[in-house]
C-alpha cells in the first residue's frame, strides 16, 4: 500500500465527482482509484438502500484489471 496514494485519494474521488455523475462509470473510476491506493487485486462496491438495508448487488467489481457490473463469483 502506497501512504502517498491513500493520502490522495479523498482529492481524487472529489475530482471524480465534479467530473461526471453517470453511476456505472463514476463507480468503476472510484473503485479503480481505491484499488490501486491499496494496491488490491479484488474489490466492489455495495450500495444501501433508501430502507437503509444493503443492496446485495454490487454496482461494480473489479478483479486484477477487468470490470463487470451484476453478480460476484465467490472462489472457495
Amino acid at each position: 500500500m502506497d501512504p502517498a496514494s491513500v493520502r490522495q485519494l479523498p482529492a481524487a474521488v472529489a475530482n471524480e465527482l465534479a467530473a461526471d455523475y453517470d453511476q456505472d462509470s463514476l463507480m468503476e473510476r472510484i473503485l479503480g482509484l481505491v484499488m490501486h491506493a491499496i494496491d488490491a487485486q479484488r474489490g466492489a462496491i455495495f450500495l444501501v438502500k433508501e430502507n437503509g438495508e444493503l443492496d446485495d448487488t454490487p454496482v461494480s467489481v473489479r478483479v486484477q484489471g477487468h470490470v463487470s457490473r451484476g453478480g460476484i463469483r465467490i472462489s472457495q
